[in-house]
């Protein structure tokens, strides 16, 4: 995970069983604070199960990403890799948190974590939307969401 020390995650409980519309509320806030013009989508299972976008780690637009996220009934799981550059994501978790500004990790139809090596980014984002836990974590002790 590069030379950071810590990783902040920050959990948030979604009321609508993380919808599409509501994981693509999330993913544009979220884009938006990192300052983040490319999604890479790592895992996604939901429904419908066929999408239009790759779910290898190649980037896409995050206005792209987004669109298609809201036009999903439900997000089972998932992993986004929000970018400044458009590279292509291939670390396996949890080293792909410390290789884009933040991944947001949609897990068991119930929970979004945000994590980032990015403090400033975790203060921005827990001043938009309230965030039912933040840890601070030391890199080597950084559990992967399931």
């Amino acid at each position: 995970m590069g030379t950071a020390e810590f990783v902040f995650e920050l959990v948030f409980s979604d009321p609508l069983y993380l919808s599409g519309r509501s994981v693509a509320q999330f993913l544009e806030i979220a884009g938006q604070v990192a300052e983040a013009p490319y999604v890479a989508i790592c895992e996604l299972e939901g429904a419908p199960t066929e999408i239009s976008l790759p779910v290898d780690g190649t980037p896409s637009s995050t206005d792209t990403v987004v669109d298609m996220v809201a036009s999903m009934l439900q997000i089972d799981w998932a992993t986004f890799c929000l970018l400044k550059t458009p590279v292509c994501v291939i670390e396996p978790p949890p080293t792909i948190v410390g290789s884009s500004e933040a991944v947001v990790r949609c897990v068991d139809d119930q929970f979004i974590y945000f994590l980032t090596v990015h403090e400033t980014l975790a203060s921005s984002l827990s001043r938009l939307r309230r965030p039912d836990s933040v840890t601070k974590h030391e890199v080597t002790g950084l559990v992967w969401p399931r």
